[in-house]
């Protein structure tokens, strides 16, 4: 019984690490949809680089250009020119 089991979680972790690569973000709007999710859940540094990636994609969306400096003020660890 062993030996069917461990194939076959095999198979599902290669069928589930599959499907993570099919969601990567490949638009401006999916990279902000995607930074807003990480700024809702604290995770200012991933939300500041889905913003710098859809800005680069898209370099007039100001929706990507407000969350990353709503992103920017909201991370401790980031400062502009020494102030915080």
């Amino acid at each position: 019984m062993r030996t069917i089991q461990l194939p076959l979680v095999l198979a599902v972790m290669i069928l589930v690490q599959v499907d993570t690569r099919a969601d990567e973000p490949k638009t401006a709007a999916e990279y902000v949809k995607r930074g807003n999710h990480h700024r809702y859940w604290g995770e200012d540094g991933n939300a500041i680089a889905d913003f710098t990636e859809a800005l680069r994609l898209d370099p007039k969306n100001g929706l990507a250009l407000s969350g990353r400096g709503v992103s920017y003020d909201s991370d401790s660890k980031v400062t502009v020119h020494g102030v915080k």
